[in-house]
């Protein structure tokens, strides 16, 4: 809502007041400033678990289920993603061989669907 007619301009603050201005660090804060942020801030993350991380990301997607439509529901499904995706690429998992990988896809029936595909191309024995 717009300030009335009668407000004093002194007492209203714009937007574009409120914008701060451009900083940057001279080279001799550079040092400091980046040990103080690698030593102080930032934090490696345990390698995710397998059990774990499955357990975690499947209680996630079933929040954002049963939550109706907005941005909180999109941050958790997206957390969601994110914590599997990274399980996927760095996570404490042994991978599989390939004659795993075949008898795995002719067990639960995705073999014949990967037949014609380019995909299959690796995995095919």
């Amino acid at each position: 809502m717009p300030p009335s007619k009668s407000a004093n301009d002194d007492a209203w603050i714009r937007s574009d007041q409120m914008v701060l201005p451009r900083q940057s660090l001279s080279p001799e804060e550079i040092g400091a400033f980046l040990e103080f942020l690698f030593r102080e801030i930032a934090r490696k993350p345990k390698r995710l678990k397998l059990k774990e991380t499955a357990g975690v990301t499947r209680y996630l997607k079933a929040l954002a289920f049963e939550t109706p439509p907005s941005g909180e529901r999109d941050a958790v499904e997206r957390l969601a993603e994110v914590m599997w995706l990274t399980m996927l690429d760095t996570g404490q998992i042994e991978i599989a061989r390939k004659d795993e990988v075949i008898h795995f896809l002719r067990r639960h029936g995705h073999l014949p669907s990967l037949m014609g595909h380019r995909a299959d191309c690796g995995v095919r024995s």
